[in-house]
């Protein structure tokens, strides 16, 4: 009666806890062929950051020393921008409320401006209500406040 019991309780604990364990280990490798494809990009593009940030959306990464900014779209066959820093002169955050709705965002970004008034370099897109990729706009304003912060320094 008692090994029954045992195995019957085994079988019911792997039964409820064997999902969670798969659902973390499909994340680790998801977060691995992200962090193997930023480096490989990287590579590519012959920088080394020195700064990098992940996100659901987002793959940032910052070399300080040839002051150049790499940013790359997952969720867009991994599309990437290299952005060089030379030619920045400042940043700002927009973000965008939904109208009515006061303190709900729809739509955060950064935007960086060039130097010589050549108006915005580019803009990184950090949070969109569109798209079902982020569901937490706070982290990201934070996130984009970061690297507007980031910029300034660098």
């Amino acid at each position: 009666m008692d090994t029954t019991s045992t195995l019957m309780g085994l079988g019911l604990l792997l039964v409820f806890v064997g999902p969670i364990f798969l659902l973390i280990i499909q994340q680790n490798r998801k977060e691995k062929k992200r962090k193997s494809a930023f480096q490989k990009i990287s590579n590519q593009v012959k920088i080394q950051p020195s700064i990098t940030d992940f996100s659901a959306s987002l793959l940032l990464g910052l070399d300080q020393k040839s002051k150049k900014l790499l940013v790359i779209e997952p969720e867009n066959n991994m599309q990437f921008q290299l952005i060089d820093l030379q030619e920045f002169k400042s940043s700002e955050v927009n973000a965008r409320e939904i109208p009515g709705k006061q303190g709900k965002l729809n739509h955060i970004s950064l935007t960086l401006l060039g130097k010589n008034g050549n108006g915005k370099i580019s803009e990184i897109i950090f949070y969109d209500e569109d798209d079902t990729i982020n569901n937490d706009a706070e982290s990201q304003l934070m996130l984009a406040k970061k690297w507007q912060n980031l910029l300034k320094i660098a």
